[in-house]
This record gives structure tokens, sequence and C-alpha cells, in this order.
């Protein structure tokens, strides 16, 4: 009887540590998960971040090509002068030599 009353006794301290244990895991269970859950958030924002980042270079690279800078547009004016001056030389020195043919 003795021997038996221990061992309802030593059954009744498992079963409370057991639950115990089950408590602890649950708790572990639950911070891990809201700490997951934590990092998601994070990593979804910076994705969303690095997104938007991505939407605002791409917007600002086509606003560089669809407006160059002013000195972009005098050069380029220049260029088309030069090569318009070219051309009339060119015509001019044809013209002068088909005159000089003809003598």
């Amino acid at each position: 009887l003795h021997s038996r009353t221990l061992l309802e006794k030593r059954i009744k301290k498992l079963e409370t540590d057991l639950e115990g244990k089950d408590e602890e895991a649950k708790k572990s269970l639950r911070v891990m998960e809201q700490q997951f859950q934590k990092i998601k958030i994070q990593y979804e924002q910076r994705v969303s971040e690095l997104e938007q980042l991505l939407v605002d270079n791409l917007t600002h690279e086509k606003e560089k090509i669809d407006d160059p800078d002013p000195e972009m547009k005098i050069l380029e004016e220049e260029i088309f002068k030069l090569k318009e001056a070219h051309k009339s030389k060119e015509n001019r020195l044809r013209s002068d030599i088909e005159k000089l043919k003809t003598l």
C-alpha cells in the first residue's frame, strides 16, 4: 500500500512536470511564431521598399532620356550646325569643281 501511494505520487508529479513542459513548449512556439511574423513583415517591407526604389530609378532614368540636360541639347545643336555648314561647303566645292571642269 505504501509503495502504491509513492507510485501514485510519483505519477502525479511526472504528470504535473509534463504539463509544465507542455506549457513551456507552447509558449516557446508562440514566441517563435511571433518572431517569424515580425521577420516576415520586415522582409515584406524591405521588398516593397526595393520595388519602389526600382520604380523610382526607372522613372528617373526615363526622365533623363526624355528630358536631356541643357548642355547636351546645346552640343547637339552645335553638331547639327556643323553638319549643315559642312554640307553647304561640300556642295559649294562640288559646284566649283563642276565649273572648273567646264572651262
